[in-house]
């Protein structure tokens, strides 16, 4: 029997691959999951506001964790952490797809919140 219920974060694996590496890395990130009618509103918003990856990041990221510094300590999910993210189009463009992927319910790599 399907219950139905109001879900407020998914946590999602966002997978990518480093230049230069020939594995895949990944981080996990927890997105604000927005009922359908927030979601229509909010894709309005960036439309018509033209909302930076930025401001979509301080928006709708929870929480950001998978990250190491360059000793290979974890790294704290900080505001510069996530600027310094941006900055990095190879990981840059998968974490931002997942947001978007994971509000029209597609992700297929959704871990238990």
């Amino acid at each position: 029997m399907f219950k139905l219920v109001q879900i407020p974060e998914i946590t999602v694996v966002v997978e990518f691959t480093v230049p230069g590496q020939k594995d895949t890395a990944s981080i996990d990130a927890t997105w604000r999951l927005l009922r359908r009618k927030e979601f229509e509103a909010f894709q309005q918003r960036v439309d018509q506001e033209q909302l930076s990856d930025e401001q979509v990041l301080d928006e709708m990221l929870v929480k950001l964790t998978g990250v190491a510094d360059e000793q290979g300590d974890p790294a704290a999910d900080t505001p510069e952490l996530r600027r310094a993210i941006l900055q990095e189009d190879y990981v840059a463009r998968p974490l931002m797809l997942s947001f978007w992927t994971a509000q029209q319910g597609r992700e297929k790599h959704v871990a238990k919140n």
